[in-house]
């Protein structure tokens, strides 16, 4: 009977070693694959990060190549126009103190544009920055639903393990049971023989 009990718990340190070792490992592998998880939702938020930033700078740069088209093309006209008038008899004081005043005129408005390119620069970043916070929330809940996922399955796998070792040990108490009743049987029949 001693013997079977020590066969019983070797088997089952065993076993039950072996199992957490095998949780360890999936354990590990999970852990692993949350820490990739966690990187890469680093990674692609500083990515958004200076995607945003060159948005910003895009769009400023934008409003001022269109800004500077307006100012010469209107400059272009007013020279144009002066040209005309030279040829009528005005004269280049009178064209000289024309780009005189619209230089003036258009650096009066540089504030109000600087601050009409923050604006405009703002308002195209937000819209970027929505869709961008837009695609990173849904692959955050795929990420999310993912590790969910894996841990559902890691604890499955481990009641999964930890039933199968706990039934074979069940089954070995069992034989165990039927092993030490037919040794007694024996052992009965061997004592009847002796005696009889």
């Amino acid at each position: 009977r001693q013997l079977q009990q020590d066969v019983r718990d070797v088997l089952q340190d065993t076993l039950v070693g072996r199992a957490r070792e095998l949780v360890g490992a999936w354990q590990a592998q999970i852990d692993e694959v949350d820490d990739q998880i966690r990187q890469r939702v680093d990674e692609r938020r500083s990515s958004m990060a200076s995607a945003l930033d060159r948005c910003l700078d895009n769009a400023r740069d934008e409003f001022w190549r269109v800004e500077e088209k307006r100012v010469n093309h209107k400059l272009l006209g007013c020279l144009a126009s002066n040209a005309r008038s030279g040829r009528r008899g005005r004269g280049l004081g009178e064209s000289a103190q024309m780009l005189k005043e619209m230089a003036e005129l258009e650096q009066a408005k540089r504030l109000r544009l600087e601050r009409q390119a923050e604006s405009q620069a703002a308002f195209k970043v937000e819209r970027v920055k929505e869709r961008k916070d837009r695609d990173m929330n849904i692959w955050l809940s795929k990420m999310d639903e993912l590790q969910t996922l894996q841990h559902l399955q890691a604890t499955k796998d481990h009641e999964l393990i930890f039933s199968r070792v706990e039934m074979t040990l069940r089954r070995l108490d069992e034989d165990q049971v039927i092993e030490l009743r037919q040794l007694s049987a024996h052992a009965v029949k061997h004592v009847a023989k002796l005696l009889g």
